[in-house]
């Protein structure tokens, strides 16, 4: 089963996963097992994040008196987090463009994430309620207003109706539409 999961062409086993995990043929340059394998790293880790930070907000006062089992549970799940996160590191990488990177990958990206899903905990149920029935008017607007009035549905109406319309005629006269892109006007020819 895990064999599938990872990699339809490829068979590899449990010793080729663990030989991967921690980068031991030393690969410089991703493969497709690499990448897809490093993708699996990144949604583990975001799982973890998010039990980290559940575990920090909905333990926090047990944490404050220090109880054994919550300070256990958020060390174990910290400490999960940073191994898997030093594996990501270790996971071959496309050589560096001349484009702008976010420096210390991938730790800033996941200190980010982390902090954010923390906030987002905090959130009280009242927040949450605004947060969701703005998200529906918003998205009611898109969906019933947005989407029919876009310039690039407009666009793809006109460059379907231009190739329905542009049959060319026996008298070399193009019968049907052309498109000026600059205004979107839009002009019939007839044949004479």
């Amino acid at each position: 089963m895990l064999d599938n999961m990872l990699d339809n062409y490829d068979k590899r086993t449990v010793g080729d996963l663990w030989r991967q995990l921690f980068n031991l043929d030393h690969l410089t340059q991703p493969t497709p097992f690499t990448s897809r394998f490093s993708n699996y790293l990144i949604v583990t880790i975001s799982i973890l994040i998010i039990i980290l930070d559940a575990l920090l907000v909905f333990l926090e006062d047990y944490i404050f008196v220090a109880n054994i089992g919550a300070l256990i549970g958020v060390i174990v799940t910290l400490l999960l987090t940073i191994v898997v996160m030093f594996c990501l590191s270790l996971q071959p990488k496309i050589p560096e463009s001349q484009n702008f990177e976010v420096p210390w990958i991938p730790t800033v990206p996941f200190l980010s994430v982390f902090v954010n899903v923390y906030l987002m905990f905090k959130l009280t149920s009242q927040t949450w309620i605004r947060f969701g029935v703005w998200m529906a008017i918003g998205l009611s607007i898109y969906i019933f207003y947005g989407i029919r009035n876009s310039n690039e549905r407009k666009k793809s109406l006109i460059k379907s109706l231009d190739s329905r319309l542009s049959v060319s005629s026996g008298s070399g006269v193009s019968n049907g539409y052309t498109n000026n892109n600059n205004n979107n006007v839009v002009t019939t020819v007839v044949p004479t």
